[in-house]
């Protein structure tokens, strides 16, 4: 039962964060600015570690 409530807050987090991506795509409209493209590619990076890492540290956490 521990495994299936872990597994189950693993993915909410992975797909809260995944809506974070999805809501940083659309909170930006002027694609012209480069320095802009930059912020963009670094928030989605990490919005990508966050949808991995995170539950794999609660696990480790978890198990430990």
């Amino acid at each position: 039962m521990q495994n299936l409530n872990f597994a189950s807050i693993m993915l909410g987090i992975a797909l809260l964060s995944l809506l974070g991506l999805q809501l940083g795509k659309r909170t930006r409209t002027s694609e012209d600015d480069e320095r802009l493209l930059i912020i963009r590619l670094l928030e989605k990076i990490l919005w990508l570690v966050v949808a991995f890492a995170l539950p794999l540290t609660l696990y480790v956490l978890w198990r430990g």
